[in-house]
């Protein structure tokens, strides 16, 4: 078969972006919505736990996911038809469960609001903060959780009242985070952005173990009071 059947031949994977309408070898745009079509051959992320390719990487996914990864950014939907866009930065910057705040963020400037839940920041607070390297709002979490120690009557309320802000406003803080480290890494050159965002994305085991030996020693200090 020639060069030219290949070109016209419907290739199984690979389907318009925007539309989901299969397209055939060597077509620049969609025949159903005209979308500017990835002519790369390589099927986007697919459905239920089918590989995906994306840069030579094979990745498994369950469930009902159908995602688009490319130079231009990323994409996520779910079952809830809630659609996440974000450059790769910032994608590379989370490290782990990408698909979760990027819903959230995604929601939260879609509704222009602060306020969204996290149960991590709400149940661990300083120590989960820390743990995504937000370094400054653990100490200042961590120094204001021990103030209602010195006084008993309102100790457990005011902490109570501390957790749920930390639920409610976890997410804003960790955006906030995001995008004021991104800002920085924006004017540096491709090698040193990576090496950057790599430092500071991501997790750190050694940051939360250091938030909790603090907590230790911060209560130890005053319960001797």
């Amino acid at each position: 078969m020639g060069t030219g059947d290949e070109a016209g031949k419907e290739v199984k994977g690979l389907t318009c972006d925007k539309c989901g309408q299969p397209y055939s070898n060597g077509l620049k745009f969609c025949a159903s919505c005209g979308n500017l079509l990835d002519d790369s051959n390589a099927p986007h992320f697919s459905v239920a736990g089918v590989n995906s390719q994306y840069s030579g990487t094979q990745t498994n996914y369950g469930g009902q996911i159908s995602c688009n990864l490319s130079q231009q950014g990323y994409q996520y939907s779910s079952g809830f038809n809630t659609h996440v866009q974000a450059e790769p930065d910032i994608i590379a910057f989370l490290l782990s469960n990408q698909p979760t705040y990027l819903k959230k963020f995604n929601k939260m400037s879609a509704a222009n609001k602060k306020a969204s839940w996290n149960w991590c920041s709400f149940l661990f607070g300083g120590n989960w903060f820390a743990y995504r390297k937000m370094y400054g709002i653990a100490a200042v979490y961590i120094g204001i959780s021990f103030l209602p120690a010195l006084i008993p009557t309102l100790g457990t309320i005011l902490n109570l009242a501390l957790s749920i802000c930390s639920g409610i406003f976890g997410n804003y803080f960790y955006k906030q985070h995001i995008d004021s480290e991104l800002q920085v890494a924006k004017s540096m050159g491709q090698y040193n952005k990576a090496a950057y965002i790599a430092k500071k994305g991501g997790t750190s085991t050694v940051g939360l173990i250091i938030a909790i030996i603090a907590s230790i020693v911060v209560n130890i200090i005053i319960t001797s009071l």
